[in-house]
């Protein structure tokens, strides 16, 4: 494997940073030697130990003493969720790291970089989607907070005691951790814990669940950008090609921008009078050789083309456990998150009902990214067949006609990908049923509740 240098890419920035904290906080390998070696080892198993602190003590938490009270319990629940989804995510990574680097190594190496306006719309669609998950979720942890320094009603105190037994009801933690025979309140174990909280959060909830969410989406982005370059050489089907300069020209390697000059491939006919069989002659051995070049052109296209399936392909075959674990937390989290607004929202803070509103609205976002993600790879190939209607087809010969005949019946299939043999199919009619289930699945919490 070689290595990846992603900053001969530019138009891939988002996806390397992302990749490169990861590797710093230990969560990837990185290849090092000596003591450098040795301390990414440890920031690895700190990480991964404060890690594990966090969701063992924060679901004992939830099970033991916010089980009492149904609208802590529903919002730990769903913290639950999210970070436990967040660590088996982490560790179906590990073992098919190498996997993802290849990913990376072939969008940096093979993908067409010729276009510089269609790479810096990726470039600036994968910016904006990192920053709306980072602001989404900036948002719930500014709601933590909140709620962490905002003083506590009398109601609220009474409460924590019946639920926690603690000696200073007045202080909570920033999330609920219950270890047992310490109380969390006290002076030293409360700054510990606060401190041990806010790290986590920030570096490894943060990144990870960054990095996991946008990482799909940014692929599909850049497999976007390349069907658009595609497409434009599509519509260039039946023309003459030309340069900057206007000289007519042969594609050698349209994704490299590789050409050679018309004049050196095709015979010019001698100054010299010649007879007009001799110039019919030469007529027929020119076009033979365009129309060589055409049928040579459609399929470097298709060859294009079908690299480009083969590479989606792989990734949905690979990402098809961590795609079921994503839809199942977001059928509890989007559940769980209907049912507190729907029941709660009328007995909490303006804080807690903050919290309830951006965590609903980070899940439903994050999966509608994933659903809108394929869609938009869908409309690829309707965008293929309409380059191909607006290309000049009809001046082709008749067997470049027939070649695009059979990529016409490849474009007709549908480009949604399924996973778990065809039981999801991540779109957006599939996530309006989903929303529909989850909301049947909050109505009939609401009737067991009365």
């Amino acid at each position: 494997m070689s290595n990846i240098d992603i900053r001969k890419s530019n138009h891939l920035s988002p996806v390397w940073f992302l990749y490169r904290t990861l590797q710093v906080l230990g969560f990837f390998p990185i290849q090092l030697s000596g003591w450098k070696s040795h301390l990414h080892m440890f920031s690895r198993w700190f990480h991964m130990s404060l890690f594990l602190f966090m969701i063992v003590f924060h679901f004992l938490s939830t099970i033991l003493h916010s089980v009492h009270y149904m609208p802590e319990f529903f919002s730990c629940l769903l913290e639950d969720v999210t970070i436990i989804g967040i660590a088996v995510i982490n560790i179906v990574l590990q073992y098919r790291i190498d996997f993802y680097k290849s990913v990376i190594h072939v969008m940096e190496t093979t993908f067409s970089t010729v276009d510089t306006k269609i790479l810096a719309e990726c470039h600036r669609k994968m910016l904006t989607t990192v920053k709306l998950f980072v602001t989404l979720f900036m948002c719930v942890i500014a709601g933590l907070l909140a709620q962490w320094l905002s003083p506590m009603t009398e109601d609220e105190l009474k409460l924590r005691e019946e639920l926690h037994g603690s000696k200073s009801q007045a202080r909570r933690l920033i999330a609920n951790l219950w270890l047992p025979g310490l109380d969390e309140t006290e002076s030293w174990t409360y700054e510990l814990l606060c401190v041990v909280e806010a790290y986590v959060t920030v570096t490894c909830v943060f990144w990870c669940y960054v990095f996991f969410v946008t990482i799909f989406p940014m692929i599909v982005i850049n497999a976007e950008g390349q069907m658009k370059i595609l497409c434009k050489h599509i519509e260039m089907l039946g023309s003459p090609h030309k340069d900057s300069e206007g000289n007519q020209i042969f594609y050698t390697h349209f994704e490299t921008n590789t050409y050679v000059s018309v004049s050196s491939v095709l015979t010019a006919s001698p100054n010299s009078r010649k007879i007009t069989q001799e110039l019919e002659y030469l007529k027929r051995i020119n076009c033979n050789k365009l129309r060589a070049y055409e049928r040579e052109y459609l399929k470097q296209l298709i060859r294009f083309h079908q690299n480009l399936l083969t590479f989606m392909e792989q990734i949905f075959q690979k990402i098809a456990p961590g795609v079921l674990l994503i839809v199942i937390a977001n059928y509890f989290n989007i559940s769980i998150g209907l049912y507190q607004v729907m029941v709660y929202s009328g007995h909490q803070s303006k804080t807690k009902l903050f919290i309830f509103l951006t965590e609903l609205t980070l899940t439903l976002i994050q999966f509608y990214s994933y659903c809108d993600t394929m869609e938009m790879w869908d409309d690829c190939q309707a965008r293929m067949r309409t380059s191909l209607y607006f290309s000049q087809w009809y001046t082709c010969s008749l067997s470049t006609r027939k070649d695009i005949c059979m990529l016409l019946s490849r474009l007709r299939k549908p480009g949604h990908a399924r996973f778990c043999q065809g039981v999801i199919v991540l779109s957006n009619p599939w996530f309006v049923r989903l929303l529909r289930v989850c909301y049947q699945a909050v109505n009939f919490m609401r009737l067991k509740g009365e």
